[in-house]
């Protein structure tokens, strides 16, 4: 072996330095092999086995540039395949040509592994037309049909076909089946093709549009047709037949265009023209709010949004289009929300957005009702200030009472939705305002103002018809009322009679005074007890009065005079009347003015009464001055 192959080296590197050294027009020599041979695998690769399954290498083929085919020297080696063994072996080809160039090894991966259960049936598609609609004498070629099943693959070359045989020659209906298995049996669903042999072809054939009728589009939108499909119950599917015509659409330029579609099938039977309204829309769409816009709500109402309408030249109502969006409004905390209202017709044309904004605010309180009882009221005697206030959000509030209206607040009442009244005691009769004030904190306070009047219960009165005159009578006149709406108990009126006055009664005067007994002297206490006065009622008492004998001109003599009742504060008042006692009036001249001495003038003195009184014992006393003396009375 050794040998042999020394020679043969000897041999190939003498042909090279021949074909080295070979040349001016003599033989060439041999030309030296380095070119690998080929290996091409046959069969699958990966092969995919069960367990159990019996392996058989596809093998493979080998050719050389030089050898040619060499497969036979194929030298397969690697793992062995074991079916019994899950696993994946690689088996290897390897070959090599006369001159030892050794081809590039190839490998076949070969997987074993579990079976699968397999109960899957294959699926039959049919080719061509069902139903096929044939004419008598026409010829039948079976459209045929494919079969593919999920483990093996194309099974279409099983397919087996069977029920009627067509004879195109008799006129009916022929039903030609088709019926496939896989490897594992499992048998599929049959498949059935009609086939009608008929006499005459009179039937029209059907256009069916495909897309949108009417179809709507933008101005400068790209147009392009749907088109349509048109079937024939004997000529089977004739859509390429199908001539459009019509309007020819102009997206440039808004309108409707009409584009139509006709065919006919090889018996001339013509199929209802079908036209598709193309509208080139540039008019937007109207969107128009529903319901108020802003909209306020209170602090924790409900929010339901009113809503919208749209509306389109093309599309009509297209209301059901419009999409909401925006803020979403929380009616649990107070701000401004905006909600966008937008909507598009089928050809794209977008409306101008609308804007609904929903102002959620925190209402200021309300005064539904401010009053005083009694009204009027009455001086000296509570009168209540009742209020109904109210705030929808449940906020806190706080009230400030001005009785006076003069900027000063009286009184504070917190919780003034709960706590609602507040009273107050009034000592001067008058004209008042009162100013009550809201304020939840939250708003700016909320005032409502009440006018009303303070009287006294009791009108009452005193006059005298004086002036009075010492030892003369002097007429006094006392009135009371009610001046309220309901009755007064226990009215009374009572005075101490001054030190100047005694009192008398006549019959047909009131009652003698309590403590009175026709006369009531100085310093005694005179009283009536008028009982109840109905409201409005008055009581008049007049009584006579003796001014003493004794009492001085110019005396101011008061009578104080108390009116009381039931549940009322004492009323006094003070009358007071003038004692004027008779008295002269005195006038005193000179006859000469200058006088010059030893001349005799005259006095002449003038005097009279000028009171209501008699004067008695009127005395004259004259003082003469020095140097004057009386020559005659």
């Amino acid at each position: 072996m050794l040998s042999k192959r020394w020679i043969q080296g000897v041999v190939i590197f003498s042909s090279v330095l021949l074909s080295a050294c070979g040349g001016g027009g003599g033989d060439g020599g041999d030309t030296v092999d380095t070119i690998a041979p080929v290996i091409t695998l046959l069969g699958a690769n990966p092969l995919d086995l069960s367990m159990g399954d019996t392996y058989d290498d596809p093998g493979a083929t080998a050719a050389d540039n030089v050898d040619g085919d060499i497969t036979t020297n194929i030298a397969v080696a690697g793992d062995t395949v074991d079916t019994a063994t899950v696993g994946t072996y690689m088996v290897t080809y390897d070959v090599s040509d006369g001159a030892g160039n050794a081809a590039l090894q190839v490998t076949r991966t070969v997987n074993v592994s579990v079976p699968v259960t397999d109960n899957v049936p294959p699926e039959i598609t049919l080719l061509g037309a069902n139903p096929l609609n044939l004419l008598v004498g026409g010829s039948y070629a079976d459209p045929g049909a494919t079969a593919l099943d999920n483990v093996d693959g194309d099974i279409t070359g099983n397919i087996v076909v069977a029920g009627t045989t067509v004879n195109t020659a008799v006129e009916g209906t022929y039903l030609v089946t088709y019926d496939v298995s896989d490897a594992a049996g499992n048998a599929a669903l049959q498949v059935t093709r009609t086939v009608s042999v008929s006499v005459n072809d009179v039937a029209p054939p059907e256009i069916t549009l495909l897309g949108e009728n009417p179809l709507n589009l933008m101005v400068g939108a790209t147009y392009t047709d749907p088109g349509a499909t048109a079937l024939d119950n004997v000529d089977g599917d004739i859509t390429s037949n199908i001539v459009v015509a019509g309007d020819t659409v102009n997206t440039a330029v808004e309108g409707t265009y009409l584009v139509t579609y006709n065919v006919s099938d090889a018996a001339e039977n013509a199929a209802p023209q079908f036209t598709r309204t193309v509208n080139v829309d540039g008019t937007l769409p109207v969107i128009t709010l529903l319901g108020a816009a802003p909209l306020d709500l209170s602090v924790g109402d409900t929010y339901t949004d009113p809503g919208a309408t749209a509306s389109d030249d093309i599309d009509g109502d297209i209301t059901s289009s419009i999409v909401v969006a925006g803020a979403t409004v929380d009616t649990a905390t107070v701000g401004n929300y905006v909600v966008t209202y937008d909507v598009s017709d089928s050809a794209g044309n977008s409306a101008v957005q609308l804007t609904r904004t929903v102002n959620v605010v925190n209402d200021p309180p309300v005064i539904n009702d401010l009053t005083v009882l009694p009204d009027p009221a009455l001086i000296n005697s509570a009168a209540t200030f009742s209020w109904d206030v109210s705030d929808v959000n449940n906020d806190t509030l706080t009230c400030q009472l001005d009785i006076e209206n003069d900027g000063t607040d009286d009184y504070t009442i917190n919780d003034c939705a709960n706590n609602t009244s507040q009273q107050h005691t009034f000592t001067v009769a008058g004209d008042y305002t009162v100013k009550l004030t809201v304020d939840d904190g939250v708003n700016s306070p909320v005032v409502e103002t009440l006018n009303f009047t303070v009287i006294a219960p009791l009108s009452t009165d005193v006059s005298v018809n004086g002036p009075a005159v010492a030892g003369e009578r002097v007429l006094y006149t006392i009135t009371v009322g009610n001046t309220t709406l309901l009755p007064i108990d226990g009215v009374a009126v009572s005075f101490v009679v001054p030190a100047e006055l005694s009192f008398y009664f006549t019959t047909d005067a009131e009652p003698n005074a309590a403590g009175c007994s026709g006369t009531c002297d100085p310093v005694e206490e005179a009283s009536w007890s008028l009982g109840t006065l109905a409201a409005g009622e008055s009581r008049t008492i007049t009584v006579n009065a003796l001014v003493g004998a004794a009492t001085l001109n110019g005396v101011t003599i008061t009578l104080p005079v108390t009116f009381s009742a039931t549940g009322i504060s004492n009323v006094q008042i003070n009358k007071a009347v003038y004692v004027n006692t008779a008295s002269a009036d005195l006038a005193l001249s000179a006859s000469t003015d200058p006088v010059v001495p030893n001349e005799t003038f005259t006095y002449q003195l003038d005097f009279g009464n000028t009171s209501a009184g008699s004067l008695t014992t009127v005395e004259l006393r004259a003082f003469l001055p020095s140097g004057v003396t009386v020559s005659s009375i």
